[in-house]
């Protein structure tokens, strides 16, 4: 976020050392406003969450439900989208995004 870096998406975990992901969020968009936020999550306690303006994605969560949430959330930013596509197939039938 210093030096022109440019940041699309802030993907965070609730539970850390030291702060919450809600309190890294908010140092984050005092920054710079226009990175979006995902929030991840396997804290039973929904009141603690962010309950506006931030998606939170339960813990546990397949690839799948990961990739509809980037790509939600950076719709919504015009010409900052980089579009997911696989590039292999792994022997689970999973693949990687690219």
């Amino acid at each position: 976020m210093h030096g022109g870096n440019r940041i699309d998406l802030l993907l965070t975990d609730y539970a850390m050392p030291g702060m919450t992901g809600t309190e890294l969020a908010g140092r984050a968009l005092a920054l710079d406003p226009a990175p979006g936020v995902l929030m991840m999550t396997g804290y039973a306690d929904a009141a603690a969450l962010p309950s506006e303006g931030v998606p939170v994605l339960r813990k546990p969560f397949a690839l799948d439900e990961l990739r509809a949430a980037v790509e939600r959330l950076l719709s919504k930013r015009p010409g900052r989208v980089l579009p997911f596509r696989r590039v292999a197939e792994a022997e689970d039938g999973g693949g990687q995004l690219a």
